[in-house]
C-alpha cells in the first residue's frame, strides 16, 4: 500500500481500533486507488506525487461518507490538472526520445 494504515485513518478521521472498520478503510482504499487512476491515468505516481495522493486519501474521504458523486464536481479542476501533468511529462518523454534517435542517426551518416 501508498498509504499506510494510520494515514488513512488520520485522513478518515477514524480514531478507533475495530477490524471491521479495518476493513472497510481497506476497501476503501483500493476502490479510491483505482478511481485515481482511471481519472488521471495509469502513469499517475501516487508513490511520490504529492498532488496525486492527496487527491487519493480525498477520494477516500468522500467513498467513506458514501458521496462519491461530489467527489468529481468538486474535484474535476485538480483532476484534470493531474492527467494534463502527467500527459506533459509524457509528451516531453517522447520527445527526447525521439531527439535522441536522431542524434543518433546524423551520428551514424
Amino acid at each position: 500500500m501508498l498509504i499506510s494504515k494510520e494515514e488513512m485513518k488520520r485522513a478518515l478521521n477514524v480514531t478507533w481500533d475495530d477490524p471491521y472498520t479495518d476493513d472497510r478503510i481497506i476497501d476503501t482504499y483500493g476502490a479510491a486507488m483505482a478511481l485515481v487512476q482511471d481519472y488521471a491515468g495509469p502513469d499517475v505516481d501516487l508513490k511520490s506525487d504529492e498532488m496525486a495522493k492527496q487527491l487519493l486519501k480525498d477520494c477516500m474521504r468522500y467513498i467513506w461518507n458514501d458521496c462519491l458523486d461530489e467527489f468529481e464536481r468538486r474535484f474535476s479542476p485538480h483532476i484534470i490538472a493531474l492527467r494534463n501533468r502527467y500527459k506533459v511529462l509524457d509528451y516531453v518523454q517522447r520527445e527526447s526520445e525521439i531527439r535522441e534517435g536522431e542524434e543518433d542517426t546524423v551520428s551514424d551518416v
